[in-house]
């Protein structure tokens, strides 16, 4: 998924402002944030969260800061992952192997 936002804040009053969030401390509604700021305008963050039991998912968000005609755009993009459908196809996938495992 691309994503393209807009802000009045210069990009260094950005990156700051995304630095300084990847550091507030994880709470139960809020999860900690990883990630790194180039002083160029890049910028990575990462975010793992439970998904089913002791599964995790790792999304990355990578973006860059920069500023046009007076308005800083920030362009980024995020894996999508797996389609529903491929979903499917690897659940099924899994089954046929563990029914394989068993017999």
């Amino acid at each position: 998924m691309r994503l393209v936002l807009y802000s009045e804040k210069t990009v260094t009053q950005c990156l700051t402002a995304i630095n300084a969030r990847m550091h507030v401390k994880e709470t139960s509604t809020r999860p900690a944030l990883d990630g790194w700021v180039e002083k160029g305008g890049a910028f990575s963050i990462i975010m793992t969260a439970p998904v089913v039991g002791n599964f995790k998912r790792r999304t990355a968000l990578t973006a860059e800061v920069e500023r046009q005609a007076g308005i800083t755009v920030i362009q980024g993009s995020v894996p999508s992952g797996v389609s529903r459908d491929g979903q499917a196809v690897i659940f099924i996938a899994l089954a046929l192997v563990a029914l394989a495992m068993m017999g």
